[in-house]
């Protein structure tokens, strides 16, 4: 997706140029916040670039005043950057599009092809239940599915990027899955893997401003919706879900997040791997007894029952 309409530069190939000049001439969080809008009021009105900056260094707090980012910047080592996307701006770019409006509505004119099959995610407990509460039933509102993961920027580099990328569950599923289709949410940008708790702060107070109040979008034919949307899930390979759960990870003792078992090494000759031998009785973990743990360890500074610390932002958004 171009920055703005006859760019010849996407909006990824934009934040990745910007976040790899910030750290090579090692930029405080408020010249790069300067930068952002000079660059923004050369690309006109309408552009996608981002609509919020947040800065981490090792203790991941996130910088929000002036005097804050000019305290933490002196040193100019280990610095992360968190950008935010607008979901506002390409959420309209999509709707002014011709038949994008009447694209979304593929959930009330699909056939299934049995009616008891799980064909889609229409079909899960999830959907079902925001379907019968009344809010997807209204044909303005979305839903969204959240994907992120963690990538090396160079092979020579320590530095990695997570993007986080939603899509629109009521498009038919290989729209959703299209680059035009896609929102860019956030990406985070360091030498260290995030902290999800701040890492997804920013995102977690939108998903709750689109849920609650929503937003007016234009469409083709001169009309307005207020459209209203809402987080359903999320996606990560098991490492950056341990990481965004706050467990330990898939490879250690009590690290199914769907159960109580604490699973035994296995030795494979040079090595020792954890396998979970098939059992017919085993305990359920529930939301209670996960943030008991979580806050345990918490209170503890250590791993209690593989919980690291509470669960993140948006975790309990979802829940």
């Amino acid at each position: 997706m171009p920055v703005y309409d006859g760019a010849t530069i996407s909006l990824q190939e934009s934040l990745l140029a910007i976040l790899t000049f910030a750290l090579t001439h090692k930029l405080t969080g408020l010249c790069i916040s300067g930068l952002l809008s000079l660059i923004g009021l050369h690309c006109g009105p309408n552009n996608l670039l981002m609509n919020s900056h947040y800065k981490f260094k090792i203790c991941q707090e996130p910088l929000d005043k002036k005097d804050s980012v000019r305290t933490r910047d002196r040193s100019h080592k280990n610095s992360e950057y968190f950008i935010e996307f607008p979901i506002l701006s390409q959420l309209q770019s999509m709707f002014t599009r011709p038949a994008s409006y009447e694209s979304l509505q593929f959930r009330c004119n699909r056939v299934k092809r049995e009616d008891t099959n799980i064909e889609d995610i229409y079909d899960g407990e999830i959907y079902q239940r925001f379907l019968n509460s009344g809010f997807l039933s209204n044909p303005n509102n979305l839903s969204f599915f959240m994907y992120f993961d963690g990538i090396s920027l160079f092979k020579s580099s320590t530095f990695s990027i997570w993007p986080v990328y939603f899509t629109i569950n009521e498009l038919k599923y290989k729209l959703r899955t299209t680059k035009e289709k896609t929102i860019l949410a956030g990406l985070w940008f360091g030498e260290t893997k995030p902290n999800p708790n701040h890492f997804l702060r920013p995102l977690r107070e939108s998903l709750s401003h689109w849920e609650n109040t929503g937003e007016v979008l234009n469409l083709p034919n001169g009309q307005n919706v207020r459209v209203h949307a809402k987080l359903l899930g999320a996606v990560g390979d098991l490492p950056a879900k341990a990481l965004f759960m706050r467990f330990m990870q898939y490879n250690g003792a009590f690290s199914c997040s769907n159960c109580m078992e604490r699973g035994t090494r296995f030795d494979v000759g040079n090595n020792t791997i954890q396998v979970f031998p098939y059992s017919r009785n085993f305990e359920l973990r529930t939301i209670e007894d996960t943030n008991d743990y979580a806050a345990q360890a918490l209170h503890a500074t250590r791993v209690f029952m593989q919980s690291k610390a509470p669960l993140c932002y948006l975790l309990c958004y979802l829940t």
